[in-house]
């Protein structure tokens, strides 16, 4: 997730988005790995290619496996994989060469620019095995044809190009006759993965390939981007359009936000630049479709795709999957706990009500509580802290007179387990529904935070421990000094004591790649980040084609 406005361009690219701001600097968002499920083993590869270098640049196209930027001096930059999916094959699209270049078009294993004497060059796969089985797609995708060139479209395993004088050329894989470009004159292609889409002079669009239909002629378009399973085009009114290109795929599915001058998207994923110049993105089962939620919150909570927030007067808003979740009644709310399918709020007089699906229990009504806190994970458990400063927690397996320990607590976080900090300031761990993995360390400590499998705690030095299974979000950032952590499913994020975030772990669709600047609530979900800024807006980063990310990210 990026701050919202001054961008004056952005690009779709496989999981992963780039756009460059107003003062030439590039910022990525998305998932900068990925996975390779071979036959003796599976792994995480980090592609590299959501993290740009630094400098200015004019443009940048973001493609499957890499990303490629025209810099403020007319030369190439690149980065992200040069190989195939699974690393063993090496293609060079993340490699440009030398010289100067009009624009430049990342697509899935090659690339092509215009230099600035317009000629097309291209560089990565060529005819080569695509990485799906029994298919060769590659059909010389990367050696342009003669001639001078306005600009260069790469698709997944073709490209096209207008020439100087307005015609098209395509070239590469035509399995689909998506290399096989109408005659006439043209002010821009784009090329997708079975099919393309060009914009004439006249501002109507053609499509050709693997395609059912094409927006009429009424009203001229001024842009267009072919993706994978769609096309999108800007209207010379802002307006944005949407269209299939193959007949599994769903029309109503892709319908866009209005007013748009700049649109571009990659398989199921679209991104546009509004007049304000905010990247504003879409997924194409519809994230948009019926979530209205509210821009400042006081706090939030998150956990799996749930998330929740409370608005200044109490009221409380939750949304997941594509659909907001509205709790039971009016508030307010003092304080909410969200988990994977479910949350829970404590209102003014303290009582606890939770809501959203059947893993959703009651606690009891007579109880009063100071702070509650919805387990992650598999346990569908909640934990509470009562005014006098017991612990009870009920929902899920868990059986509350075996559970809760004795003693007194100052907080708690349920997840797999639970854990709390005492009035003396250790930390306890009990039995949600599975035992720790491991006792709590020593020391005294200020917060805690439990996820499915491991947790992480605040010092009351400011210093940060976390213990239980690790993928890495044990391994917590060193000599750093916070003041707030939230562990999330396999990584985590802590707020340092100048109120910037740091996330470790698994960093799956860059949920812990944090955005710059001051924050001061942050809750690591499963495979999304939020934050609270001081002015209580909402930023979130990670996995983008929930409910979520739609609302709010990047915007």
């Amino acid at each position: 997730m990026l701050d919202s406005t001054n961008f004056a361009q952005v690009s779709v690219g496989g999981e992963h988005n780039c756009g460059v701001r107003t003062d030439g600097s590039v910022r990525c968002w998305g998932q900068g790995y990925g996975y390779f499920f071979g036959a003796l083993e599976a792994r995480v590869v980090d592609y590299g290619r959501a993290s740009p270098p630094k400098g200015t640049f004019q443009s940048v196209s973001a493609g499957y496996y890499h990303t490629c930027g025209v810099k403020s001096d007319q030369t190439l930059a690149c980065w992200g994989y040069n190989h195939d999916f699974s690393g063993s094959r090496h293609y060079g699209q993340a490699t440009p060469p030398e010289g100067r270049f009009l624009s430049v078009s990342a697509g899935h294993y090659h690339t092509c620019g215009v230099t600035t004497e317009n000629d097309a060059v291209c560089w990565g796969a060529n005819d080569e095995f695509s990485g799906y089985p029994d298919h060769f797609h590659g059909r010389n995708q990367a050696v342009p044809p003669e001639g001078k060139f306005q600009s260069v479209s790469a698709g997944s395993f073709h490209t096209c190009g207008v020439k100087t004088d307005g015609t098209l050329a395509c070239w590469g894989d035509d399995s689909a006759r998506q290399a096989t470009p109408p005659e006439g004159t043209f002010r821009s292609v784009s090329a997708g993965r079975e099919h393309s889409c060009a914009l004439t002079t006249e501002g109507t669009v053609a499509c050709w390939g693997r395609y059912l239909a094409a927006p009429g002629a009424d009203v001229p378009f001024q842009s267009l981007s072919a993706g994978a399973l769609h096309s999108c085009g800007v209207r010379a009114d802002g307006t944005v359009e949407c269209w299939p290109a193959d007949e599994w795929y769903y029309y109503d599915r892709v319908q866009p936000p209005d007013n748009f001058f700049f649109g571009s998207h990659e398989g199921e994923f679209v991104c546009g630049v509004s007049p304000a110049g905010a990247p504003v993105c879409w997924y194409r089962f519809g994230a948009n479709a019926d979530i209205t939620l509210p821009s400042r919150f006081t706090t939030i909570a998150a956990g799996g795709s749930m998330t929740c927030g409370l608005q200044s007067d109490g009221e409380a808003a939750c949304w997941s999957d594509e659909h907001s979740v509205a709790p039971p009644g009016p508030g307010p709310f003092q304080a909410i706990s969200a988990a994977d399918h479910h949350a829970c709020g404590l209102r003014s007089d303290g009582k606890a009500v939770c809501w959203g699906g059947s893993v959703a229990t009651q606690p009891d009504a007579d109880a009063v509580f100071k702070s509650l806190s919805v387990a992650r994970g598999d346990s569908h458990a909640a934990c509470g802290i009562k005014t006098d400063d017991t612990v009870v927690c009920w929902g899920g397996d868990v059986d509350p007179d075996d559970t809760a320990p004795d003693g007194a607590f100052r907080s708690a976080s349920a997840g797999n387990y639970a854990c709390g900090v005492t009035l003396e300031r250790a930390v306890k761990c009990w039995d949600a529904r599975y035992p720790p993995l491991e006792r709590p360390p020593s020391g005294e400590f200020r917060s805690v935070s439990v996820s499915d499998w491991h947790a992480c705690g605040v010092k009351t030095n400011d210093r940060m421990v976390c213990w239980g299974r690790t993928g890495g979000q044990r391994e917590v950032p060193p000599y750093l000094r916070y003041r707030a952590v939230s562990a999330g499913t396999d990584h985590a994020c802590g707020i340092k004591l100048d109120g910037t975030v740091v996330c470790w772990g698994l960093n799956t669709h860059g949920k812990a790649n944090p955005p710059e600047g001051a924050f001061t609530v942050v809750v690591a979900a499963q495979e999304h980040t939020c934050g609270l800024r001081e002015d209580g807006t909402l930023v979130c980063w990670g996995k983008l084609d929930k409910g979520l990310a739609a609302a709010y990210g990047p915007n």
